[in-house]
């Protein structure tokens, strides 16, 4: 979906990847006044159409014309006109930075002192950059400096009828300054609409004191995963899920879009027609969009179309203009010609980008190439022995599934091909452990199955290793019952790293990532901030050179400490820089990802030669990464240099996988020809992507494909390789 959206001078602006297009309101032609798709020439004070914007920020035009942007660290204007602008000398058709900002701020509005008010959902806060110096929402400010005027930074959902600054938010992706200079917040994951009052009064139906925050919509109702509810009733009551954007339209009504239920939806601000329907001030209105699957076309009520609302905004005659997974369309409202078309009020069209309206973001059942992730990562990614495909959504906070066949998993009766959520609509301070895996909350990052066709995930924000049953009985010395959700390892007391040769549960875990299973059932996981590599024993016996005893946590390499100890050293002495991944190969040998050094290493069971080297039993070597010259491919993996994301992947030729820089990457453990490319034992290749940020290449060879972000790989029953690609699943034939 588009970053942002603005309206001035009869023309609507969008943000676009690495561009900024230009749509014309009344003839509907479009230009990109800023940046190319790629460029070669990008950089600042420079022509603007050979500027490349990282990021889709959000976008604002001023009263000159002028266009702002939000981008990582930097506040941008592309000038429209020459002239002095924000103290600098500019140049019609160029582009300048003209602040620094915090690197996730990225909503951009006006308050009523011209002071400029941003969203950083990465800190969980709302800040003011200054346009001149004085007293604002009660903080005195220095001009061009940033402040926080409300969140403390930790996210939570606290603060309501209190000081702003002390109150809590969760990754708000919006906010807006109202007629009467208060400041309304999209708090996204708290599905929840909020109000911080510029002066003490009366506002949207409530009492509110100067500088205190207050909700507007969906007071008492679920986080994360808000549900749906309330049309026509009072706004307080109402649920929303994950809205991501919030606008005052020119009659101070509350516009927001609904993301996750497929709608926007309006608080009005007084009662009477708005946008077509009759509205009761302080009450919520759907006015686009009907939260079903099945695309939808033009010229249709709005309220009936399928669509997947990102940033939404109101053009200079008062229509609805909405980005939609890569179009934007608008509702009209009223009758007449806008956007080089005929229109109807409170009807829908598009007005650039695709044909057909999306639908709104992953719903149960839904066909599995009609749903819209999340936008996140998925770091961990798996095929189970049934042919599911099961991904850890971090962005979302969810465990998915992608049924490979109809039947019951994990609890859940499910239709091949289709989506279904199998665990964390809960709230994240609340894990739910041996409850129902689907009201969790969890933050996911690996994703295994293990012998038993029980899911174990990694949850980094509680710090536990967990399993989701697929079956009931006992399992990991737990009773266990069917799409429940348990915890095997972290919890316990202590510092991080300790609990070793006692039980799993009673150990201190720090960031646990990428988890996996061996050949024995046990498992395997990365406890990534504390630089270890530790196992949980299914059962009594002798592994990794240690007798361990089932249910019990044991350290296989590492000592707790970042760094990079020489090929050969003993592993449970080594020092690992940031591991990250972790996979066991055919033989038994743990193979790790190193993200620090961008290093492939493995832990030999046995003494042997493999991947080209010989090994001693429990010792750790270099297999991959530490070159200088250029990324190697087609030649010795250990003279490539690596780009490592967030897993590897051992594939069943004993190839290691290597998700990242943009592309995936294969170690091959013997000759063939593997994914389309021949190759030779101890070399690395390009299996999948260019190098380049972006997606495209579908239907064509993977090779010559642009990904946006593969993080996460898996190969299916037949072979096929599976890459979590940003917020899409792709597959590479075998």
């Amino acid at each position: 979906m588009a970053g942002g959206l603005a309206f001035a001078d009869g023309a609507l602006y969008l943000t676009d990847y690495g561009s900024v297009r230009e749509v014309d309101a009344r003839t509907d032609v479009l230009t990109t006044p800023v940046g190319p798709l790629l460029s070669d020439n990008s950089r600042l004070g420079g022509l603007a159409t050979s500027f490349f914007l990282t990021a889709s920020g959000r976008i604002l035009a001023d009263r000159a014309g002028n266009l702002l942007l939000s981008a990582p660290g930097r506040l941008l204007v592309a000038a429209r006109s020459t002239g002095t602008f924000y103290g600098h000398p500019m140049v019609r058709g160029h582009i300048y930075a003209i602040a620094r900002l915090p690197q996730g701020a990225a909503a951009l509005a006006v308050d009523a002192h011209g002071n400029f008010v941003l969203a950083d959902p990465a800190d969980n806060k709302i800040l003011v950059l200054a346009r001149r110096s004085g007293v604002f929402y009660g903080r005195a400010m220095t001009a061009w400096r940033a402040y926080t005027v409300a969140g403390t930074g930790a996210a939570g959902r606290t603060g309501d009828g209190g000081p702003a600054l002390k109150a809590r938010l969760y990754a708000p992706e919006s906010v807006a300054a109202d007629h009467n200079g208060n400041l309304v917040i999209a708090d996204t994951f708290n599905s929840r609409i909020r109000v911080v009052a510029a002066r003490t009064g009366r506002f949207y139906g409530q009492p509110m004191r100067k500088g205190d925050i207050y909700t507007l919509v969906n007071r008492n109702g679920a986080w994360f995963n808000g549900g749906f509810g309330g049309d026509g009733g009072p706004a307080l009551q109402a649920r929303i899920n994950r809205p991501s954007d919030v606008v005052i339209d020119r009659s101070g009504n509350v516009l927001i879009a609904d993301t996750r239920n497929g709608r926007v939806r309006v608080v009005a601000a007084r009662s009477g027609s708005v946008y077509g329907k009759a509205m009761i001030a302080g009450r919520i209105y759907t006015v686009a969009g009907s939260g079903q699957l099945e695309p939808t076309g033009d010229g249709i009520p709005a309220v009936d179309a399928s669509i997947l609302p990102g940033s939404i905004t109101t053009d200079g005659l008062g229509n609805l203009v909405i980005s939609d997974d890569g179009q934007v369309v608008v509702v009209a409202a009223g009758n007449g010609d806008f956007y080089g078309q005929p229109m109807k009020q409170g009807d829908i069209y598009a007005a650039a980008g695709a044909s057909a309206p999306a639908p709104p973001l992953m719903q149960d059942g839904w066909l599995a190439p009609r749903v819209q992730l999340s936008g996140g990562e998925q770091p961990g990614i798996c095929v189970d022995g049934y042919g599911n495909i099961i991904a850890a959504d971090w962005n979302s906070h969810e465990v998915f599934v992608i049924a490979g066949r109809t039947g019951t998993f994990y609890g859940r009766p499910m239709i091949r091909g289709r989506y279904y959520l199998i665990a964390g609509a809960g709230d994240l301070s609340q894990p739910g452990n041996g409850g129902p895996a689907l009201t969790a909350g969890i933050n996911p990052y690996g994703v295994a199955v293990d012998h038993s066709g029980n899911i174990i995930v990694t949850d980094v924000w509680n710090d536990l290793v967990r399993v989701i049953a697929n079956n009931s009985g006992t399992f990991f010395g737990q009773p266990m019952t069917a799409g429940n959700i348990y915890a095997i390892a972290g919890g316990g007391p202590g510092s991080p790293g300790s609990g070793d040769g006692g039980p799993a549960t009673q150990a201190v875990l720090r960031i646990p990532a990428q988890v996996s299973v061996d050949s024995a059932g046990n498992v395997i996981f990365a406890d990534g901030a504390d630089s270890r590599i530790r196992v949980v024993a299914a059962s009594t016996g002798l592994y990794y050179g240690q007798q361990m005893t089932a249910g019990d946590i044991y350290t296989i390499a590492g000592t707790g400490t970042e760094g990079t100890s020489p090929d050969g050293t003993v592993a449970t002495r080594a020092r690992l820089n940031q591991a990250a991944g972790v996979a066991v190969d055919s033989f038994g040998n743990v193979v790790i990802a190193e993200a620090g050094d961008e290093l492939i290493r493995v832990v030999a069971t046995q003494p042997g030669r493999y991947y080209g080297r010989a090994m001693l039993a429990g010792r750790i070597y270099t297999i991959a990464g530490g070159g200088t010259a250029g990324i190697g491919d087609g030649g010795p993996a250990v003279k490539a240099r690596l780009d490592i994301g967030l897993s590897i992947l051992v594939d069943a030729h004993g190839n290691i996988v290597i998700p990242g820089g943009h592309r995936v990457r294969v170690v091959a453990s013997g000759n063939g020809t593997f994914y389309g490319v021949p190759m030779i034992a101890g070399d690395i290749y390009t299996v999948a992507g260019v190098g380049t940020t972006g997606w495209s290449g579908d239907g064509g060879p993977a090779v010559k494909a642009v990904l946006e972000d593969p993080q996460s790989a898996a190969v299916d029953s037949i072979g096929d390789l599976v890459i979590g690609d940003g917020p899409r699943i792709r597959q590479v034939d075998h």
